[in-house]
């Protein structure tokens, strides 16, 4: 039976947290051995009170560390804080599952995404299938952002495309795990061998792209990564950031959305790439612009787009 410890980084929403802590044991979820990392990730409220007190009130303080880190790093950070508290132990966990606050793993959940990881052992991560609140599929897989796709985006275009041009999200039919590029960090199982191949985030991404661009590292290493249908979780979304499938509820998108996109496509295809890719984005927003389909509140905005993805890429700015 496996060890798994399960990582989830809280930023101002202790209560969820705490609702998740009495479902996640190795008698609810199926596994040998189960214990949690919590890292309270620089929330600026009484979150790390409510925690420490909320552990100890369930009696869940035996299997439940948790670390105050007294900065906001982002989510990319806040896993690390996690990730370098499990390389300082005496015995490493078989498998690590990143878990948002705002997800609930309904019981065995955890099984069935290690029971995939047994099966296939060529695999470094697992997605489960999130649910909304009201039962319907949300988004948890995909496909890698890439410049076709972006080219997707312009008007008519995704209609004479091939769909793997044109879909984003990856599909599973039926029951059996299916191969994709990555899957949402919401609930993220890794290997202990892949990790140990990429022991980190990018902390260049403080929200969005991060999860996207640890599997792209897995993918170049010759890890598969796959979703799995039957491992099914219910997912809130946007507790914390206020944006929902990566969509804002209100508003523009944050500048750290912009900043990510930049730095994925940057670093993983180069500057006259990200240049391409943005242009493409850039014309086919103006174009449904231009034939009155203006985007709705939380997409991107051209104005913003220009001043903080495609201004400095031009001017070759670190990222």
């Amino acid at each position: 039976m496996h060890h798994i410890t399960v990582l989830i980084v809280n930023y101002r929403s202790a209560g969820l947290v705490l609702e998740n802590l009495p479902g996640l044991t190795a008698e609810k979820q199926g596994v040998g051995r189960l214990d949690i990392i919590v890292v309270e990730n620089g929330s600026g409220d009484d979150s790390a009170t409510v925690l420490a007190q909320g552990i100890e009130a369930q009696g869940a303080g035996e299997r439940t560390e948790l670390i105050v880190s007294d900065v906001n790093g982002g989510f990319a950070a806040g896993n690390n804080v996690g990730f370098r508290a499990i390389y300082a132990r005496e015995e490493m966990p078989d498998f690590v599952l990143l878990l948002n606050p705002d997800t609930r793993m309904p019981e065995g959940g955890i099984a069935e995404l290690v029971k995939a990881a047994d099966t296939h052992p060529d695999a470094g991560g697992f997605g489960g299938r999130a649910l909304r609140e009201d039962g319907s599929l949300a988004p948890c897989a995909y496909r890698f952002p890439t410049l076709k796709r972006e080219i997707a985006l312009l008007p008519l275009m995704s209609k004479v495309l091939p769909d793997d041009w044109v879909q984003n999200e990856v599909h599973a039919e039926g029951t059996d795990p299916v191969k994709c590029d990555w899957v949402s960090g919401s609930c993220f199982l890794i290997r202990r061998e892949a990790l140990d191949e990429v022991p980190l985030f990018d902390e260049g991404y403080f929200l969005y792209f991060e999860e996207t661009d640890y599997c792209q590292q897995l993918k170049a290493l010759g890890w598969d990564v796959l979703h799995v249908p039957t491992a099914r979780y219910v997912h809130i979304g946007g507790q914390s950031t206020g944006l929902i499938g990566g969509a804002a509820r209100q508003g523009d998108l944050p500048p750290y959305w912009y900043d990510s996109w930049r730095r994925y496509f940057v670093r993983h295809h180069g500057r006259g790439y990200a240049l391409l890719a943005g242009g493409a984005k850039m014309l086919g927003i103006a174009l449904r612009r231009l034939v009155g389909k203006a985007p709705p509140p939380g997409t991107v905005r051209e104005g913003t787009f220009w001043k903080r993805c495609m201004v400095p890429t031009l001017k070759g700015e670190p990222l």
